[in-house]
């Protein structure tokens, strides 16, 4: 669904199915003019397919030669990002931009890569599993990856999720015994977001630093924080 206001729309796609569950539709970013891109379990291979719901039509796409596609994030210019994986089973991110796919792989010695969020000047955020099983975040402007690591992470790592038009980012880490934390990078600085609920990660993020994400100490809750005045 998309939520405008206090008015959801249900948007369904019959390849994917129409019905919860595997075959339910996922989007996972929206820009300023309300498309939509995400994905759905595809009725027929079983593989996610990535979805474009632009203008009010929802459509379907696949990275070319992959096995299988997630959109993930798309900017005011109508570039895309997401996670594909090819031929040969290795998961990759992508950039769609003026109907041609790039590439995107993080630095040795990360084995997995996935974009996640673009930003209006064409900054994305990537995540990546390295090779000793940990997460490690980027921000990548044009060829280049700026690696960001909260002061508090543990083995595990942290994984980026949203950025916006001025550079901020957040995502969520991995404390030394495991937990889940939510943060905020911005102005150069890190900032943990705790809600007192339970586990904590932080999924979205506008240009005025609020912030929504979920946490759990069994079901899962969403939330919206807001920064202090």
């Amino acid at each position: 669904m998309i939520l405008k206001g206090t008015t959801p729309k249900k948007i369904d796609d019959k390849t994917c199915g129409t019905g919860a569950g595997a075959a339910g539709i996922s989007f996972y970013g929206i820009n300023s003019a309300g498309n939509a891109v995400g994905w759905c379990t595809s009725t027929t291979s079983s593989e996610p397919i990535g979805l474009m719901y632009i203008k009010g039509k929802l459509s379907e796409f696949t990275v070319p030669k992959a096995l299988s596609t997630e959109a993930n994030g798309i900017n005011d210019k109508g570039d895309v990002v997401g996670t594909f994986i090819d031929s040969n089973g290795a998961q990759h991110g992508f950039l769609l931009h003026a109907k041609k796919y790039t590439q995107i792989d993080a630095p040795s010695p990360d084995a997995t890569s996935a974009a996640w969020s673009i930003n209006n000047k064409g900054q994305i955020a990537v995540y990546a599993v390295n090779t000793a099983g940990g997460y490690d975040a980027f921000i990548l402007t044009g060829k280049k990856f700026k690696k960001i690591t909260d002061p508090n992470v543990g083995a595990s790592g942290n994984v980026a999720h949203a950025i916006n038009n001025l550079g901020d980012l957040d995502g969520t880490y991995y404390d030394s015994s495991g937990v889940t934390h939510g943060y905020l990078f911005h102005g150069g600085k890190y900032y943990s977001i705790d809600d007192p609920g339970g586990y904590t990660r932080a999924d979205g993020l506008n240009d005025k630093l609020v912030i929504v994400g979920r946490y759990s100490s069994g079901t899962p809750v969403g939330f919206e924080a807001t920064p202090k005045k």
